[in-house]
């Protein structure tokens, strides 16, 4: 597994040596960009609209735009002087408990494993969060940006989670500002019935994929030469007329089973997982 930053997380005088290693796989189905005359692959070039020529990526710097057309221009050496003294320590700033920290506020994870020299500290730091129901948040510099993290006790390791900044979220009331509406004790009722009976504990094996699993089974039937009909489904919108009905006809439903998620995702998952047989049925069927 390859090794995206090498350093110590820094408590106070204790510092662990730490190495930061992605927690999810990049799995996602990538295109390029062909000729459609030959079909072989295109090349993106730097063009310069001043001096009317594809440049090298060597001829590029960096530059920050301060107004319309005008640029300071900072060179690597100046931001690797910037970055130097804290690029490779985590310092943790404070402990919370996990519950206070609004999901809203993280972005991607990542798996914080320890040194070859600094295993027992690790352990040590891992056992101490779990004991005290805490996490920490800290901060620290990659690729010339300072990060805010949480860092959290997972199995029997760490996992670090970067996080956002609170002038980087937009508030709801950006969007929507909630206006009176009145909700009436019946139908609170029911709606609480209704979440009560599609709760069920979280299981994320369950949840597959589809497109993604319908898009590989599409790209194999072409590599052998084979024709996918793909059929588009269709989706029908429902008008609620009558709020109380709806709750009704959707405890109901939900009663008998009838629309469980747990089932819809799993018959889902089991016709993604071989879309070409799928469309060989439909085809034989017409």
């Amino acid at each position: 597994m390859r090794t995206i930053w090498k350093g110590s997380v820094v408590l106070g005088l204790v510092s662990v040596p730490v190495r930061l290693q992605a927690a999810i796989s990049a799995d996602e189905v990538h295109f390029h960009m062909l000729h459609k005359e030959c079909h072989s692959r295109t090349r993106q070039q730097i063009f310069c609209p001043v001096c009317q020529r594809t440049i090298d990526r060597k001829e590029t710097e960096k530059g920050y735009e301060y107004e319309e057309d005008k640029y300071v221009v900072v060179d690597e050496k100046e931001l690797e002087k910037l970055e130097a003294e804290r690029s490779r320590t985590i310092e943790i700033i404070q402990f919370v408990q996990i519950q206070q920290v609004d999901p809203i506020y993280y972005d991607r994870p990542y798996y914080l494993t320890p040194d070859e020299v600094g295993e027992k500290a690790y352990q040590l730091l891992t056992k101490a969060m779990k004991e005290a129901g805490r996490v920490a948040l800290g901060k620290f510099v990659l690729k010339s940006q300072e990060h805010l993290v949480l860092i959290r006790p997972a199995d029997d390791g760490l996992m670090l989670h970067f996080m956002r900044y609170e002038h980087e979220l937009r508030k709801l009331t950006d969007y929507w500002k909630p206006g009176k509406m009145e909700v009436r004790e019946k139908e609170l009722r029911l709606a609480e019935q209704l979440v009560e009976s599609l709760t069920e504990d979280f299981s994320p094996e369950k949840y597959k994929d589809e497109y993604r699993e319908s898009l590989l089974g599409l790209i194999q039937a072409k590599i052998e030469g084979r024709s996918v009909a793909v059929v588009e489904p269709k989706r029908e919108m429902g008008q609620v007329v009558n709020l109380m009905d709806a709750l009704k006809k959707s405890l109901e439903g939900a009663a008998k089973g009838v629309k469980r998620p747990a089932a819809r995702v799993a018959a889902a998952a089991e016709r993604a997982a071989s879309p070409v047989a799928g469309s060989r049925k439909r085809r034989a069927k017409h």
